[in-house]
Parts: C-alpha cells; sequence; structure tokens
C-alpha cells in the first residue's frame, strides 16, 4: 500500500488535522476484488482495493472516551493523491451488520474505493469495538462526532503508511445513513472547518426531520409495518436524554416489554418489530404505530410544545434546518415504505430558505420502496461526486473528467464519445442504477446508439486503465 509521493504531499498528510491522536489500531482484513461484491455492482468496481478495521477513540454520549471502529477502503493503484469519501451505513440490527465485519452493505465501500476514494465506513457507537449496551439510533451528535474522530484515526494511518490523501472530502449514506451523512456534514462545516472542507455532500433517503416528518408519521391513523423504528428512536433518545424512568411509561403493554427486551439485547431489532407488529395487528387489526404509546406521550407528539423535554430531544436531532454551503444533493424516492420522502423535500426548502448556496432534492422514482431506492440513490450520489473529485499525482492536480466530451447533450438518438483511449469500457445507466447499454471503444472516440430509450437523465460511465469519469446525460 505504499505510495511512492512528494515529500510536499506527504507532510501535507502528516501535518493535517492530527490535533490529537485518535487511531488505537488498525487491522488488515485483505485485498477485496469485484468477486467479493453482488454480481449486480461488479462491473462497478474495476480495481481491487485494501480494506483495515479502524480501531479509535471518540466520545460517547455521556462525555466518556471510549473506543470505537469502522471499515477503511483504500485504492491499490499507486501514483496518486486521493480524496476522502466517508459513508455513513443503514441501520443495522445485528453485530455481524456493521461495515468492519464486512457485510453486504460494505460492498458500497468497496465499489466507491475502486472508483479513486478512500472510504471510511463508521460503525457508530454500541457496535464493532465500542461495548455501550445502547446504540444511540438517529442521534445526531454521536453519528457526527464518531465520524470526525474516524475521520482523524485514517488520517494518522494513511501517514504511517505514507498513502497520500488530498484534500477533497465527501459525505454520502442511506437510511439512517442519511441523517447521519448532514449531521456529519453540518459538525464539520460548524466547527471543523480549519481541518476539513466538504468537497460534496450525499444525504440519501434520510429522517432528517425528526421533530416534524417522522413524529407526523408516529402520529398518522395509517399502517405502518416498522414499528421498530419507532420504539429504536425512543430507547436511543431516553438513553442519551434521561427522559423517563422506565419504557412503562413512554409505551403501554405489553408494548413496553418487548421494547424493553430489544433494549437488553434479549431480541434483535428485527425480531422486535415482528412481535409488536404482531401484537398491533391482534390489539388493533392494523400496525397503527401511536396505538403502542402512553396517551400523555401521544399528547406530547401533538402539541409539540418546545419546553417538553421530548419535543427537545427530537428537535436536537433534526439535521434539516441549515444551510450546506458544500454542493449538496438530497436523493430519494417518493415511493420510500420506511423514510418518508418528505423529510427530504422539507430539508431542501428549509435549506435554500436559509441561503444555501447549492442544494437540491431529486426524487429517483415514485414507484420505488426504501429496498428500491437503494441503488439509484447510491449511482446518482457516485455520478454526483464524479463532477468535483480530482486526484492528486506529484504537485499536480488530476481532473477525473478532464479531455472527455459527450455530445450532443440533451441526446435523442445517439450519443458521441470523445477524448478516451481504445479499449476503454463505456457503460450507460438511468437514473435507476439500471445498466442499459454498454460496449468497448476501440479508439478515441466512441459512438453508442440509444434506441428505445425513455425520456430522462442517464449516466455515462468510462473507465480505462486506471481512472473512471462519470457523465451526466439527458435524453430527450
Amino acid at each position: 500500500m505504499k505510495k511512492n509521493i512528494t515529500l510536499f504531499l506527504l507532510l501535507f498528510i502528516l501535518g493535517t488535522g492530527l490535533q490529537a491522536q485518535k487511531l488505537v489500531e488498525a487491522i488488515d482484513l485483505g485485498v477485496k476484488t469485484s468477486s467479493d461484491v453482488p454480481p449486480q455492482f461488479g462491473f462497478l468496481m474495476p480495481n481491487p482495493v485494501q480494506t483495515y478495521k479502524i480501531v479509535y477513540e471518540t466520545t460517547d454520549p455521556k462525555g466518556n472516551t471510549v473506543n470505537a471502529s469502522g471499515l477503511a477502503v483504500f485504492p491499490t493503484i499507486e501514483g496518486f493523491a486521493y480524496p476522502v469519501a466517508v459513508y455513513q451505513h443503514g441501520t443495522v440490527s445485528v453485530e455481524s451488520e456493521v461495515p468492519s465485519n464486512l457485510p453486504a452493505e460494505a460492498a458500497i465501500g468497496l465499489v466507491f474505493s475502486s472508483n479513486n476514494y478512500v472510504v471510511i465506513m463508521p460503525d457508530y457507537l454500541g457496535f464493532g469495538e465500542n461495548e455501550a449496551a445502547i446504540h444511540p439510533y438517529v442521534h445526531a451528535a454521536s453519528e457526527a462526532s464518531a465520524a470526525v474522530d474516524m475521520l482523524y484515526a485514517v488520517q494518522e494511518f494513511a501517514a504511517q503508511i505514507e498513502f497520500a490523501l488530498n484534500e477533497q472530502l465527501f459525505i454520502t449514506g442511506y437510511s439512517q445513513g442519511g441523517h447521519a451523512a448532514a449531521a456529519l456534514h453540518q459538525v464539520l462545516e460548524a466547527d471543523y472547518s480549519e481541518d476539513f472542507t466538504v468537497t460534496a455532500s450525499a444525504p440519501l433517503s434520510g429522517p432528517y426531520n425528526i421533530s416534524g416528518a417522522f413524529v407526523d408519521a408516529v402520529l398518522k391513523d395509517e399502517p405502518y409495518n416498522f414499528p421498530q423504528y419507532l420504539a429504536n428512536t425512543f430507547v436511543s433518545y431516553n438513553y442519551v436524554y434521561e427522559l423517563y424512568d422506565s419504557t412503562a411509561q413512554m409505551f403501554k403493554q405489553p408494548y413496553a416489554d418487548m421494547v424493553d427486551q430489544f433494549r437488553d439485547g434479549e431480541i434483535e431489532l428485527y425480531e422486535l418489530g415482528v412481535l409488536l407488529n404482531a401484537q398491533l395487528n391482534t390489539d388493533y387489526g392494523e400496525p397503527i404505530n401511536k396505538n403502542m404509546l402512553q396517551d400523555s406521550v401521544v399528547n406530547i407528539l401533538i402539541e409539540r410544545d418546545p419546553s417538553h423535554p421530548l419535543t427537545q430531544a427530537l428537535m436536537d436531532n433534526d439535521v434539516y434546518d441549515w444551510a450546506p454551503q458544500a454542493p449538496t444533493r438530497l436523493y430519494y424516492c417518493q415511493g420510500d415504505d420506511q423514510v418518508n420522502y418528505r423529510n427530504s423535500v422539507v430539508a431542501d426548502s428549509a435549506m435554500n430558505a436559509k441561503g444555501a448556496p447549492d442544494v437540491l432534492s431529486t426524487n429517483l422514482g415514485s414507484n420505488l420502496d426504501h429496498g428500491g431506492c437503494l441503488a439509484p440513490a447510491l449511482l446518482n450520489g457516485l455520478g454526483f461526486f464524479a463532477t468535483f473529485q480530482n486526484l492528486v499525482t506529484d504537485l499536480e492536480e488530476v481532473d477525473t473528467n478532464e479531455d472527455i466530451q459527450i455530445y450532443p447533450n440533451p441526446a435523442r438518438d445517439r450519443i458521441q464519445v470523445t477524448g478516451i483511449k481504445a479499449g476503454a469500457s463505456i457503460q450507460l445507466f438511468n437514473s435507476s442504477g439500471q445498466l442499459v447499454r454498454q460496449a468497448r471503444s476501440e479508439g478515441e472516440s466512441f459512438s453508442m446508439d440509444l434506441p428505445d430509450l425513455n425520456p430522462g437523465l442517464f449516466w455515462v460511465r468510462i473507465v480505462d486503465e486506471q481512472r473512471f469519469w462519470i457523465k451526466e446525460v439527458m435524453v430527450n
């Protein structure tokens, strides 16, 4: 993994952000290739990557210094200083699902890294090397601090192995990770701007509006098949803010006992969901989530008294009402059955109202549910980041989009690609992340026919020996 880099770059990584030692240990998890990701993502992984479990020091919600962990993924192509991308993972139920244990979601980090990023994937508190009994679920402050401290730790590790990082930093994450990504972005711009500059951010399908859209979903007289998320949120906030003396003060019986089983580690999160759904169906004929809650709690949520500690806790974890200074894209699907799409719409409106220079929310599918939204959201995020991504070799910046031209754009029946190398792979994806065309160039230009394509946004991905490009194309 050691790079031949200039003295300038080595001094840069040794001198950036290392205010205090955070790194405890880096454990080699081996080289991964396209065979280590699901087949549908293999073609997105042109190069092998090196994986590590990073153990580092951070602070828990009670102010204690604790160990935490996460997955770090490094490109194996030498000669460049790479940007960093933080991916905040979605809700997990068991220890095996956290990034440092290389679950299916780790494939996202492998793919991003293979496309020229050093990828950081925190496990979050309560998982991995952190032994906290309670994971502070959708708790913005600890989601952010765990990622910030892992950034410092990976900088230390990169310096130790003489791996060059450049100054670019990208942030993304899906579902709970979308909330965590927005929390991290907000904290970095507010409190860590001397050490980190966010280049671009793409929170994906996250619950940004906890005190609004989340509460609205809880109060609806409509079925919601994921009551475990409500329970997990209340367990988390009661741990952090000490709102109630017992779960029975928040939840009616027998729901309180089920939630206590989860809190105490006797059942995992999705087992809790099965139990809660079954009980709600037995008691009320359908899973109306507010029926689990004590009437006093429902009244607090309805009244939204900003002086009440529960309301304050909910508002404390909103991550939508601020103005990102880095370009930000909020990708979502209107058909999302788990995280209401209004979280993204409300965040877009609030951020722009506060004067954010470049924030846009994009609906990627009115018929796509939460699981179906993942692939197109990630692809659009990767494409968005590629419009900013630079590599550095010696003292020169290498724009990964330089020289490549695609025209006409908008296109109708055909596109022409120029400025590529012979043998380059050209792939065309629709906005849902589906590969709809692929070919290999025989020279420095290539023509791709576009018959029978529905109008809309597409991405052209071009890969040659060591680099990749992603370009946006509109088909009329």
